[in-house]
């Protein structure tokens, strides 16, 4: 099992919580990273321009290519996998990168300072892999807001 980042702005993540969410889809143009993931990996939903780590997908088949709109009438995730959801926060629950829990705790965040952008090249492209240990501390963070909820404010 690996981890691999999936992206969401604040606009497609709102779409995607009005979904089943049992579909994640991608542009076909990342077909070759898609290559790579296979059953039972997890895809680790971040959610760009408010930096927050918001939910875990389980990916439960190989990919496959689909025109039909899921999303909206002008679908371009066309290269979609079937996933279960296993967390899904809410935005006001969702981890921010600069809490200082996860901060100190995420390997591409720990040794730098707090205002530094270098990170980012981590959360600039979907289906980046994670470092295992990244993505067992963020997974484990997440399951942990749906037992004992933490709210964050708005940034």
């Amino acid at each position: 099992m690996a981890y691999y980042i999936t992206l969401f702005s604040p606009d497609t993540y709102q779409t995607f919580t009005e979904t089943e969410r049992s579909i994640s889809g991608f542009l076909e143009s990342q077909k070759t990273q898609a290559n790579a993931i296979k059953k039972g990996d997890k895809l680790i939903a971040y959610v760009t321009k408010l930096s927050r780590w918001v939910g875990i997908l389980e990916v439960t088949g190989d990919y496959f290519i689909s025109n039909t709109p899921v999303y909206s009438s002008e679908d371009i995730y066309t290269l979609r996998f079937p996933v279960k959801e296993i967390v899904w926060l809410s935005l006001d629950q969702a981890l921010p990168v600069d809490d200082e829990e996860c901060w100190t705790s995420l390997s591409f965040t720990k040794n730098l300072p707090k205002k530094s952008t270098a990170w980012t090249n981590m959360v600039r492209g979907n289906l980046r892999r994670f470092e295992e240990e990244d993505g067992n501390w963020i997974e484990s963070y997440l399951k942990r807001q749906l037992s004992t909820p933490k709210a964050f404010s708005a940034q």
